[in-house]
């Protein structure tokens, strides 16, 4: 009876984290610049819905708001990824090194 196997695709691990590691970058690129460009109309919006706006804008972009987790979240995964790679990839060498032992 054929003993089972367990195939990884350690390429496509790596690609999923490459590719939440764009979006991350561009994530913090497009909003890093909405956060100047809310202060920059601080001088030209001078009103009560700019207070409000702009308490509203605090708030999303706080440590604790729902973006921010989210940021985070993604980037725990993609180091998680990364580490499930490193590990098959150390897995399997070791796997090949006791085969080649055997022969």
């Amino acid at each position: 009876m054929a003993k089972p196997y367990i195939y990884v695709d350690i390429t496509s691990l790596e690609r999923s984290a490459s590719e939440i590691g764009v979006f991350l970058n561009n994530y913090r690129k497009y909003f890093g610049g909405m956060d100047d460009t809310m202060n920059s109309l601080r001088t030209s919006w001078v009103s009560d819905d700019y207070t409000k706006f702009m308490q509203q804008w605090r708030i999303f972009y706080s440590g604790n708001s729902i973006g921010v987790g989210m940021r985070r979240e993604f980037s725990n995964y993609k180091e998680y990824l990364e580490y499930a790679a490193q590990q098959y990839k150390k897995c399997q060498s070791n796997a090949y090194d006791r085969v080649n032992k055997l022969r």
